[in-house]
Formats: C-alpha cells, structure tokens, sequence
C-alpha cells in the first residue's frame, strides 16, 4: 500500500504543472551542469594539447644537452612532466600525468657508440578527449526533449532547450568534429608502439578497445550520411559509443590485465 501510495503521489505530481515543472527541473539541471563543464573541458583539451607539446620538447632539449644514461632518462621525463629535473612537491603540467606517460626513444650512431643522434619524447597512455562527452550529452538531451515534444508536454525549462532536431544537428557536428581526433590517437598509438614494442598492433586489450570504440562512431558517422539515421536510433549509437570510449578509458586499465592496466596491482 505504501508503495501504491508513492507511485500515485508521483503521478499527480507529474499530472500537476508545478509538479511537471519540478520533474522537469530536476532532470535539466544535472545536464546542464555536465554541459557547462564539458563546454570547459572543450577549451581544456587545446590547452592540454599544447602544454604537452610544449613539454615534451622542453625535455627532448634536455636530453640532447646532456649525457645518455638513465639517470637522465629519468630527469628528462619529469621535464615533460613538472618542467623541473626533481619533480618533487612540484604540480605536473597537465593534470595526471606521470611519469610513467613519458616515453623516450634514442637512436644512435652506427656501433652504438657516444651519445644519440635522435632523442623524440612522446606521451603515452594518456587520453583527453571531451568532444564525446559533449555528443553523447546531446544525444541523452535529444531524448529527453523528443519525448517531450511527442507528449506535447514541452514546457517550463524543456521550453529553453532547442528544438530536438537542432540537438540532434549538433550533436552530430561534436562527433563529426571528435571522430577525426580519435582516428590521430588511434593512428598515433599504433606508431608509438612499434617504437616501444616493435609491433604497430598486438591486441592488447587497450588497442582492441580503442578499436571497438572506434567502430561504434564509424557506424555511427556512417548510418547518418548513407542510411539517413537520425534522431533516436542516432542517438541511442552515440550513447553507447561514450560508453565504450569510458570503458576503455577506465575500465579497461582497472578491469583487464594488459600493457595499458593496473589490473594486476
């Protein structure tokens, strides 16, 4: 009885408009608050990009001034990390990176001998990427405003949102724009790990996650320009895309024992 009562009182709620306005709010503001930050964290990412840049360069030059052994193998990758030799109490350039996203490779002169004549310093292992975020967003906002407007109950703080057609427009430029970026980190990994392990590709769990991730936009991307899929089946497709990139961003590395994880700690 007790729970009868629950759900009749939730009825009349959503039936009432001040109760269909409050459901309305609380379903919004959430969203809204991940939007703004996502939005933040679209300008965070071209920062990002060009303090690692920036870093990693500074500790290439490091490298090239001093002798080749791994004392300075080591201080060279907290240049790339904290911009110091020691980077102790020191804050990291770009936020949770480590030492460990350092890689560096030398190539040296016939015989081996002397100090490298190349020394290329690379991240690794460290993603950034909040274009899905902002596609996935508008897909979940997509639905939420569909389902409205189907109902003809578009009111109160729904009524501020774009059309469900705009959301959807916009939610496919995000990952139109985030698909290319992905196909580089991808691309990128693959070439670094013939650096590190000498195979472009090995099915580590990462890799193959990466790649998963991948296809999920690709069918994505393709699904709209051939099939013309727009709207919920859409939608539904960028979801779980945000969900597999997260997977392999986080579970992935907790999860599953790999080259890439932590599993094992």
């Amino acid at each position: 009885m007790k729970r009868l009562r629950i759900i009749r009182r939730a009825r009349h709620l959503a039936e009432n408009e001040s109760g269909g306005t409050l459901a309305e709010l609380a379903i919004l503001i959430p969203f809204l608050i991940v939007m703004v930050g996502a939005v933040a964290e679209l300008g965070r990412f071209f920062q990002t990009y060009a303090t690692l840049s920036k870093s990693t360069r500074a500790a290439a030059r490091y490298m090239s001034r001093v002798a080749y052994d791994a004392t300075n193998e080591t201080r060279a990758k907290n240049v790339a990390v904290c911009g110091k030799i020691n980077c102790t109490g020191v804050n990291p350039v770009a936020s949770g990176l480590t030492p460990t996203n350092v890689a560096v490779n030398v190539e040296f002169p016939p015989g081996g001998a002397g100090n490298p004549i190349t020394v290329t310093v690379s991240i690794q292992n460290y993603s950034f990427q909040p274009l899905f975020n902002l596609g996935a967003l508008m897909s979940i906002l997509y639905l939420v405003k569909k389902r409205a407007e189907d109902r003809g109950t578009v009111r109160g703080y729904l009524g501020w949102l774009p059309t469900s057609r705009r959301i959807d427009e916009l939610a496919y430029r995000f990952l139109a724009f985030a698909f290319p970026l992905w196909t580089f980190t991808v691309a990128a990994g693959a070439i670094w790990a013939e650096y590190a392990w000498g195979r472009y590709w090995g099915w580590d769990p990462k890799e193959t996650w990466a790649l998963v991730t991948w296809v999920i936009y690709a069918c994505y991307l393709h699904a709209r320009s051939t099939a013309g899929w727009r709207g919920r089946r859409a939608a539904v497709i960028a979801i779980i895309g945000v969900a597999s990139f997260w997977f392999n961003f986080i579970g992935i590395n907790l999860l599953v024992s790999g080259l890439h994880s932590y599993a094992g700690i």
